[in-house]
Parts: structure tokens; sequence; C-alpha cells
């Protein structure tokens, strides 16, 4: 399989060469925390029509919990919680 090139501003991407693209067991990875590896004009995800609506303040961000919709997974532990 041949190798996808990436576009050139991907290339030119501050995340690009970082700690990662060389990972070892000698790499402590608290060195890939922080926002110093986060750049939104670069990011690849950031051209989808879903996330230029929420940036643009298009549509308001889902803030709901995670709720499943048949499971109640609480169920049975509420005597749990009164032991605590």
């Amino acid at each position: 399989m041949a190798e996808k090139t990436p576009p050139l501003r991907e290339q030119n991407a501050p995340w690009r060469n970082t700690p990662l693209d060389h990972w070892s067991t000698d790499i402590d990875p608290f060195v890939m925390s922080g926002d110093q590896w986060v750049d939104n004009e670069y990011d690849p995800g950031t051209e989808r029509y879903e996330n230029q609506k929420l940036m643009r303040g298009d549509v308001s961000p889902i803030m709901a919990p995670f709720m499943h919709p048949t499971h109640d997974v609480t169920y049975g532990n509420d005597d749990r919680i009164s032991e605590w």
C-alpha cells in the first residue's frame, strides 16, 4: 500500500515531528500533555462542516450527560450509595 502524503498545510503543522512520531519506551508520556500540541488551525477535523458550524457559533454544543436509551446503569446502586 502506498503511503499517502498529507496536504501541505498539514505537512507544516506544528503537531508534526512530535515525540509521538518517534515514540519509544524511554519517552515519558507527560511530554505530550499541554496546550502547545493543540492547534485548531492545522487540525484536519476543523475543516469538517459540523466543526465549522460550532466554531462560528451557528449551533450550540451538546452539554447533556450520556444517557443510555435502554439500560439504567444506576439500577441497584442506590443501597451502595447510602453506605458511603
